[in-house]
């Protein structure tokens, strides 16, 4: 099934951002996903972090697309994908309780950047997305006037906090889940 949202800034966001997050996402209850993050309308021009993949942490400190899947007993994982096509995976038992890295095949990203933003499209392969129950989307987007923005599904709370239990906020289409 696929699902398209659109993230929304944090509450926290001094100025409202000049700017859109538009993702889709493919989830059929497969060993993997397909996702892709399109931001556009980002003006003052987005940050971009230097080209180079492989698995690399700390993504989030720059410009970066995330993915959070969460299974029936509260254990997550998160995916970090950055535009320079470095991604990192991370299991935690609770919330950001026990990090772990996850043992998973290199997530697939391709990267095209645009005048005023960019997409980013990645396959994670992850053998238990079949037991996911709820997903949560974000971003963190620095642009070129020094503005560093977050972006998610949902924000539960006024400030940031992509692995709150409430920003897991698309709910599984093969778990019968509402």
């Amino acid at each position: 099934m696929q699902f398209e949202r659109a993230l929304v800034p944090c509450p926290d966001t001094v100025e409202p951002p000049a700017g859109r997050i538009d993702v889709e996402v493919d989830w059929e209850g497969r060993s993997w996903i397909h996702v892709v993050f399109r931001a556009s309308g980002f003006s003052a021009g987005v940050v971009l972090p230097a080209a180079g993949g492989g698995r690399r942490d700390e993504l989030w400190k720059h410009t970066c697309c995330e993915v959070f899947g969460r299974r029936g007993d509260g254990s997550y994982v998160e995916f970090n994908l950055s535009p320079s096509t470095a991604w990192a995976a991370y299991g935690f038992a609770g919330y950001r309780a026990d990090m772990t890295n996850l043992n998973v095949a290199d997530a697939r990203i391709t990267f095209v950047e645009a005048e005023d933003g960019f997409e980013l499209t990645a396959i994670l392969n992850w053998r238990e997305w079949p037991h996911v129950e709820a997903i949560g989307l974000s971003a963190v987007i620095e642009t070129t006037d020094g503005a560093k923005t977050y972006w998610a599904l949902n924000h539960p709370s006024d400030k940031p906090d992509f692995h709150h239990p409430e920003s897991f906020a698309l709910k599984s289409p093969v778990l019968g889940k509402p």
